[in-house]
C-alpha cells in the first residue's frame, strides 16, 4: 500500500516559479513552500507524488526545489540540470524522459521510489482533453490494489481538476483497482491576505463522497442494488450495528427475490427508521432517508401477504428486473387464492390446492392472466419451453400488473 499525491503544475513565473506561500493544513503551518505539494507530502507522509504539467510547466522549478531540500545530501542540485531543463521548456521540447530527473530528485526528497513525472496537452479541444484522460489512465497501470490517493488540484488548468477527479472513479469501477480516495485539496491562496498570510488548504473530499452516494441511491431505486449503501454505512459509528447487517441482509434478498426475507428485513429497517435518522451523516438525512422512505411506502402499506407479492412485484417492474417480477407475480396470484379460500399461504400442499382451484375460480380473467404469467414464470425460473420473444413479454407485464390491481386489492 503507497500513498500517492496527485498533483498538477502550471506555468507560473518563468524567472521565479511560483510565489511560496504558508500553507495551513489540518491546523498546521507550512512556512515558505513554493509548492502545496510539498506541504502535502510532509504533511500525509506521501510515498509518491505523480506531477501532471505541460511542456510549458515550470519543471526547473520543481527540480530547483525539491533537489535543494534532499536531506544528507549537499550536491543534490546540479545548475546544469536545472538550465538544460529551462532551456528546453523555453523551446517546447520537453520530453518525459527529461522529466527522469525531477522524478528522481523527488523520491530522494520523499525517500522512497516511485514519483513520475507525465507531460499532457493544454487540452484545448476534445482531441486534447481525451489524450490528457488517457495519460492520467497510466496512473492505473502503475497503481495497485489498497493504495491511498491524495488529489491536489490547486494549480494549473481547471480542467485538470475535474479530470483528475474523474480518472478515479474511472479506475475504482472501470479498473477495479480497491484503491482510497483519502482526501482532495484545495490551497486557497487567494485567501491569504484576509487570512493574516496564511492559505489555508481545503478538504474537498466530501464531493468524492457525495458522488458516492449518488451512484449508491440510483443503483438502489433504479436497480435494487443495496450494497453500495451498505459499503457507505458500514463505518458510520452512529449507525448501529443491526441496521447495517439489516441492509446487507437486505440487499442479498432483493438479489435473490426472496419473499418471506425481504419482507422481514422491510419491516425491521421501517422499525429501525428512526436509527437511521439520527445518523451523523448529513447525506443520509438528505438523500438517502428520501428515497428510503418511499420505498418503504411502497411495500409496508400492504395488509396482507399477497398484496404485498404484488407491489414487490411491481417495484421489481419499475427497475426492470423482469425475470423476478414475472416469478414473484405468479406466486402473488397463489397467495391471494389461499387467503380467499382461508389456506395456509406457506404450505406446499395448501399452495398446490389454489392452483386447481384457480382454474374454477369464478372470475375466468384471473385464470387465463395466470395461465400466462405461469408459462413464462417456469419458462424463467426453469429454462422449459419458450415463451415468445423478450419484448412482448415485457410488454405484456405492464398489462397483467394493471389489470390485477382490483384483485389484489378487493
Amino acid at each position: 500500500m503507497s500513498k500517492i499525491l496527485i498533483t498538477s503544475l502550471g506555468s507560473g513565473n518563468k524567472s521565479s516559479g511560483y510565489s511560496k506561500a504558508n500553507y495551513s493544513i489540518g491546523g498546521k503551518t507550512y512556512e515558505d513552500k513554493e509548492f502545496i505539494a510539498e506541504a502535502l507530502a510532509e504533511h500525509l507522509n506521501i510515498d509518491k507524488i505523480y506531477f501532471f504539467g505541460t511542456v510549458s510547466s515550470i519543471w526547473d522549478s520543481v527540480y530547483k526545489n525539491f533537489s535543494r531540500k534532499i536531506k544528507n545530501s549537499d550536491n543534490s542540485y546540479s545548475y546544469d540540470i536545472e538550465s538544460s531543463l529551462y532551456e528546453k521548456i523555453d523551446s517546447k521540447s520537453l520530453s518525459e524522459n527529461d522529466l527522469k530527473l525531477v522524478s528522481d530528485v523527488i523520491d530522494k526528497y520523499i525517500g522512497t521510489q516511485g514519483s513520475k513525472c507525465f507531460i499532457i496537452d493544454y487540452g484545448l479541444n476534445d482531441a486534447e482533453l481525451w489524450n490528457n484522460f488517457k495519460k492520467f489512465l497510466e496512473i492505473a497501470n502503475i497503481a495497485n490494489n489498497d493504495d491511498e490517493i491524495y488529489l491536489d488540484i490547486t494549480h494549473s488548468f481547471r480542467s485538470l481538476a475535474i479530470m483528475s477527479f474523474i480518472m478515479v472513479q474511472f479506475i475504482e469501477q472501470i479498473k477495479n483497482l480497491d484503491i482510497k480516495v483519502e482526501g482532495i485539496y484545495y490551497g486557497m491562496f487567494e485567501y491569504s491576505k484576509e487570512n493574516n498570510g496564511i492559505t489555508p488548504v481545503i478538504d474537498l473530499k466530501m464531493f468524492y463522497i457525495l458522488s458516492l452516494w449518488i451512484r449508491a441511491i440510483n443503483n438502489f431505486k433504479n436497480y435494487g442494488n443495496g450494497g453500495m449503501i451498505y459499503e457507505l454505512i458500514k463505518n458510520d459509528k452512529s449507525v448501529a450495528k443491526e441496521v447495517k447487517d439489516v441492509f446487507m441482509h437486505f440487499n442479498n434478498n432483493i438479489s435473490l427475490g426472496n419473499v418471506n426475507n425481504i419482507k422481514d428485513a422491510v419491516q425491521i429497517i421501517q422499525r429501525r427508521i428512526n436509527t437511521i435518522k439520527n445518523s451523523s451523516e448529513p447525506i443520509i438525512k438528505e438523500f438517502l432517508l428520501p428515497g428510503l422512505d418511499d420505498f418503504l411506502g411502497k411495500l409496508t402499506s400492504a395488509k396482507t401477504e399477497s398484496l404485498f407479492q404484488y407491489k414487490l412485484s411491481n417495484w421489481y417492474y419499475e427497475i426492470k428486473n423482469y425475470g423476478l417480477s414475472y416469478i414473484i407475480l405468479s406466486e402473488a396470484i397463489i397467495t391471494k387464492i389461499c387467503e380467499i379460500e382461508k389456506l395456509d399461504t406457506q404450505n406446499f400442499a395448501a399452495r398446490q390446492q389454489a392452483k386447481d382451484t384457480i382454474k374454477s375460480y369464478n372470475d375466468k380473467k384471473i385464470y387465463e392472466i395466470y395461465k400466462d404469467v405461469s408459462k413464462i414464470r417456469n419458462s424463467i425460473a426453469h429454462e422449459t419451453d419458450k415463451s415468445g420473444n423478450a419484448i412482448s413479454s415485457i410488454n405484456n407485464l405492464r398489462g397483467y400488473l394493471e389489470k390485477l390491481d382490483i384483485f389484489f386489492r378487493q
